[in-house]
């Protein structure tokens, strides 16, 4: 199931762009130089291209069949800083440089721009996702958990496209690359959103959901070493944002997803 349309409500005088342009604006966000196509030594070096939201508008929603387009992966790369900014980033080594991005990632003006930059950002990128949602017959825990399980059975029984295009390619190993490399876009993310929300109260509705929500996230945790060596497997490094300048839209948008709707309950 997909959240409703995120409510917005500007306060009088505001302007979402002029919001969206100042978060945007910090210096561990500028554009990229030519050597930075990976920056898997910091984590907080995030390119978001901030001379382009001149001419992009995120004042309303984002119609669905521009969710592909330069305003969404613009606006899903700042909305994954937002998300970031609950947790803590190490650099593999500190240096100048990276010493200054984490600065400045970590600003109290960087922490309160994220907060007025969050509803501008999900209402511009999730409002599209209530209009494809079909209210179930009968809300209520059985109801979800019954279409969440026979959701799953389905994507399963369908098979993984993805993994059928790497076995179809003639680069299979540089292809099987990308795919993890979009994987550590979005499965960090993921389990974020889940340890994110185990913290919520549940009891009431659903007494199982809190245990099944930590149960997961301590799967997580465990499985660390082997998430590791996988993507050593392919000469890659685990730490966030190491490929940013390689993350496609829809990679950073499924973990964007569950982030917004382990914060907006």
């Amino acid at each position: 199931m997909t959240a409703p349309s995120p409510h917005y409500s500007p306060l009088p005088g505001d302007d979402p762009n002029e919001i969206v342009k100042a978060f945007a604006a910090n210096r561990a966000f500028r554009a990229a130089e030519w050597e930075e196509l990976t920056t898997e030594d910091n984590p907080y070096r995030r390119p978001v291209r901030p001379d382009d939201l001149a001419w992009l508008d995120y004042s309303g929603p984002m119609p669905a069949d521009k969710a592909l387009k330069l305003s969404g992966l613009l606006g899903h790369r700042m909305l994954r800083n937002v998300y970031d900014l609950d947790a803590l980033h190490l650099p593999p080594a500190r240096t100048p440089a990276v010493a200054a991005d984490q600065k400045a990632f970590y600003s109290h003006d960087n922490r309160v721009l994220s907060a007025l930059a969050k509803p501008v950002l999900e209402h511009h990128l999730f409002s599209f996702l209530a209009e494809g949602r079909t209210p179930l017959e009968r809300p209520g825990v059985a109801a979800a958990t019954s279409h969440v399980i026979g959701a799953f059975e389905q994507r399963g029984a369908a098979g993984n496209k993805a993994i059928d295009a790497v076995e179809r390619t003639v680069g299979k190993r540089e292809a099987g690359t990308f795919l993890m490399l979009q994987l550590s876009a979005f499965l960090p993310a993921m389990n974020a959103a889940v340890g994110r929300a185990a913290l919520g109260e549940y009891d009431l509705a659903c007494d199982t959901l809190r245990p099944f929500l930590v149960d997961e996230y301590r799967s997580w945790v465990n499985s660390s070493a082997a998430y590791t060596k996988m993507l050593e497997g392919g000469g890659l490094k685990t730490p966030a944002a190491a490929y940013w300048q390689l993350y496609l839209t829809t990679s950073l948008a499924r973990g964007n997803h569950l982030h917004h709707l382990s914060v907006n309950r």
